[in-house]
């Protein structure tokens, strides 16, 4: 076991350091290239910044690399990257996160009782409707319906608003929600067909514990590997989210980011977001091996 988690440890520090060389190889060597075009007359009277490459100055090079340097912002010279990203991120994190571990609880929780249900087959037709809705028709419908139509949430997200952060996380955890309870039921479904649960019934075993002692136990790798995508997902209908309803985190940030042509800020989000993702990639290889210990030979 501590073999595999320092084999998926190696494997996900040397990702990272990957992204890093990646991220600020595209940095260094394009300086500016994305907004040239709207700043040339800007900068006809003003003193041609040095071109700096990192092959001849890697010492500056490696301490930018480690101490995740983007330099400032584009149009405020005194705002730097960092600040920027990391005061959105903890502001998105505190609906992610919560988001996240509802997700997690809820969806095993209502996938059991959706199991143990004689109208089985009506709520996953329902979840079924429900899920081919995309979540870019979604937010905004529920964002029109709850907002503008019932009036029930402020136009506009108002962080001293308890009903704006309820709606907010609701919101996100509509569509993920759905789709794991579908797939779970499902994969719950098709494994009551297994030998192994047959005998476990013909023991007399009671159904709850056939359910969460034996089946679960199986299912559990699926599970994760539908959370694992799920999450993304959700961290999509986050951009969404944000960006129509003026949440104050780092899916409008970015859109922001991208609509003023600010390159730093830009590889700054990229980079974030791709450690999000290895570092979600990363917490679901450890959980299985500790779920499938026939995994820790091929971590």
């Amino acid at each position: 076991m501590i073999k595999a988690i320092f084999d998926l440890t190696f494997k996900f520090i040397l990702n990272v350091h990957l992204l890093l060389v990646l991220i600020f190889s595209i940095f260094y060597f394009v300086p500016g290239s994305y907004i040239d075009d709207e700043h040339i007359v800007e900068q006809v009277n003003q003193v041609v910044p040095v071109q700096k490459y990192f092959f001849f100055s890697l010492k500056e090079f490696l301490v930018d690399f480690y101490t995740l340097d983007f330099g400032v912002t584009l149009h405020n010279k005194n705002l730097k990257v960092t600040e920027l990203i990391w005061s959105k991120t903890v502001f998105s994190f505190q609906f992610l996160g919560l988001a996240v571990g509802i997700l997690l609880m809820a969806s095993i929780v209502i996938s059991f009782l959706v199991v143990r249900s004689r109208d089985r087959s009506r709520y996953l037709d329902f979840l079924r409707v429900i899920n081919q809705i995309p979540q870019l028709v979604m937010i905004p419908l529920i964002i029109y319906l709850f907002s503008y139509l019932f009036n029930l949430v402020p136009l506009k997200f108002d962080p001293y608003s308890t009903p704006c952060h309820v709606f907010v996380i609701a919101t996100l955890l509509i569509k993920p929600l759905g789709q794991l309870i579908q797939l779970t039921v499902e994969k719950w479904h098709k494994e009551s067909a297994e030998m192994y649960v047959q005998f476990a019934r013909a023991k007399g075993l009671s159904r709850n514990r056939v359910l969460v002692v034996h089946m679960f136990k199986n299912i559990a790798n699926s599970f994760l590997g539908y959370f694992l995508a799920i999450v993304l997902q959700l961290l999509t209908g986050n951009f969404i989210l944000e960006s129509l309803y003026s949440v104050p985190g780092f899916g409008l940030g970015f859109m922001d980011s991208v609509s003023q042509r600010d390159l730093p800020v830009v590889i700054g989000y990229l980079f974030l977001f791709s450690s999000l993702y290895l570092a979600l990639h990363f917490a679901v290889q450890t959980i299985y091996l500790y779920v499938n210990p026939r995994l820790r030979d091929f971590a």
